[in-house]
């Protein structure tokens, strides 16, 4: 149906509440006032914990289409080549009016809202492919003065132009961050979102799809601003759903793939903290999921040759920082109870409390919920309060525990990460010492089973054995147990070879 009106809600987009912004500068008034998201930051403080915010840069919500495709999808196009030129932007509204919730009335936009295409300008954003290949413009004609990008919908994501300037699922307008009055509107926004909610860092929601220059004004603004207001320390992590040589263009001072290894960064201006890594969770979930334990061989190796391509110096504490955030479960991936047991998740669970990093819990896992699905059909984000709609769907023979109130500070679940988060706290408080990342893994290491060892001092040690196998005992130095299985210890520094034998014993697996 064409439209001819629309409601504009603010803080809100009509295809993806919260992830499609009509406005940056309101809230979703459905959530909350302005006033109670400040006192739910200062309460938050006052039990000595930090609140980050979720922030979306790359796209706004579905307000414009491609000329020619209203209802459809829109072909790639760059510049001005074969397939014809870039497209013009056209209201959604141009047919008609739009109104807002207070009755005031926007007039429509003209029917070019952006003007004219330039001939001879070019993309000024500094790009990077999966393989962190830097790539350069050598073409000419677009709508530089538009806010938005003009090229269609993102198909490729190995194509490092659809990536940053293709509209996203066909469905959300991609904003021009390389343009300087675009990153100065973004800067404007985000530092009022630290002043008047006293926020303590940001998450930053499909970062891959953003042209590196915006990270190099923006974050350091952001730190910048914060550190007039009395914050020492402000983190900006990314959701990286992207090879890591990708993400290592993007994290610290950033490296590209002729820099790993060495002491040489794409420049000296530091960007994201570190952020989401998807990796480590995709060796688990094979090991597990796909019952093929040798991926858990992987983890270990994927870390070493991870440290040679980021660069993890924080400028604000000056120091080395290995922030990257581990996962057992998401909000785009179905849950990994659901396709395993509630044993599997527990290991997983206890590897990613343990691993260097920080662990990240879904919400829900300490409520055992169990619910498959993912982004696309709205499974797995249930709702942790007491809900109705999810009766309709059983997940377990007792019917689904996302039916009722779900913040149960005493279900079994949520005792055993508080116990998991104890046990890191104790040996893992002093987070921020390079020692602290040092991850020691026994020479040769122990097919399918993952062993390593680290602490932050000789005298904090421990070491983690996390048997993957499903249905076979391991023996490694005298070790085994039919799994999944795990174990930690606090070791006193010696080999890790000698520390299995000592001190590691099969009945004491978890």
């Amino acid at each position: 149906m064409r439209r001819t009106r629309c409601w504009c809600l603010e803080g809100t987009g009509r295809a993806r509440p919260r992830y499609a912004q009509l406005d940056f500068t309101t809230i979703d008034q459905r959530l909350g006032t302005l006033e109670e998201l400040r006192a739910l930051t200062e309460a938050a403080h006052e039990l000595g914990m930090y609140v980050i915010v979720d922030v979306v840069m790359n796209h706004m919500a579905n307000e414009f289409y491609f000329e020619g495709h209203e209802e459809s999808s829109a072909p790639w196009r760059f510049h001005e080549g074969a397939d014809g030129r870039e497209y013009l932007h056209l209201g959604r509204w141009a047919g008609g009016a739009c109104f807002r919730p207070s009755g005031a009335r926007r007039p429509p936009p003209k029917t070019d809202p952006f003007g004219r295409q330039d001939a001879s300008a070019t993309y000024n954003g500094t790009l990077y492919g999966q393989y962190g290949e830097w790539v350069t413009d050598s073409g000419a004609g677009t709508y530089i003065n538009s806010d938005f990008h003009h090229n269609g919908d993102l198909n490729d994501y190995f194509d490092p132009w659809q990536i940053n300037y293709g509209k996203i699922y066909g469905v959300m307008d991609d904003l021009r961050l390389e343009h300087e009055r675009v990153q100065q509107k973004y800067i404007a926004m985000t530092k009022a979102l630290i002043e008047s909610i006293d926020v303590d860092g940001f998450r930053v929601d499909t970062p891959m799809q953003v042209p590196l220059n915006f990270y190099k004004v923006w974050a350091p603004a952001m730190r910048a601003h914060a550190k007039s207001l009395g914050k020492e320390s402000f983190g900006i992590f990314g959701e990286f759903y992207v090879t890591p040589a990708r993400y290592a263009t993007m994290t610290g001072r950033g490296r590209d793939n002729r820099m790993y290894g060495q002491d040489r960064y794409i420049d000296g201006i530091a960007t994201l903290k570190g952020g989401i890594v998807y990796p480590y969770y995709w060796y688990i979930f094979t090991s597990m999921v796909y019952n093929d334990a040798q991926y858990a061989d992987g983890l270990a190796l994927a870390y070493r040759e991870e440290n040679k391509m980021i660069d993890t110096f924080d400028p604000m504490t000056q120091r080395k920082e290995y922030a990257m955030w581990n996962f057992c479960n998401n909000h785009d991936n179905w849950r990994l109870q659901s396709m395993t047991g509630r044993d599997h998740m527990r290991m997983c669970l206890a590897v990613v409390t343990f691993w260097p990093g920080v662990p990240l819990h879904y919400a829900g896992d300490e409520q055992d919920f169990d619910t498959p699905g993912s982004a696309l059909d709205g499974w797995a984000r249930e709702e942790l309060s007491a809900s109705m709609a999810w009766r309709a769907v059983p997940t377990q023979a007792g019917g689904n525990p996302a039916d009722r109130d779900n913040f149960d500070m005493t279900s079994e679940s949520y005792r055993y990460i508080a116990r998991l988060n104890g046990l890191r706290e104790a040996y893992f408080g002093s987070f921020g010492l390079e020692a602290c990342d040092e991850v020691k893994t026994p020479e040769p290491q122990i097919a399918d089973v993952l062993v390593f060892e680290r602490g932050c001092t000789p005298e904090t040690r421990v070491l983690v054995m996390a048997n993957f196998h499903q249905s076979s005992s391991v023996a490694g130095d005298g070790v085994g147990r039919a799994c999944p299985g795990w174990c930690v210890h606090r070791t006193r520094g010696e080999d890790i070879a000698l520390s299995l034998r000592s001190h590691c014993h099969p009945s004491e697996v978890r």
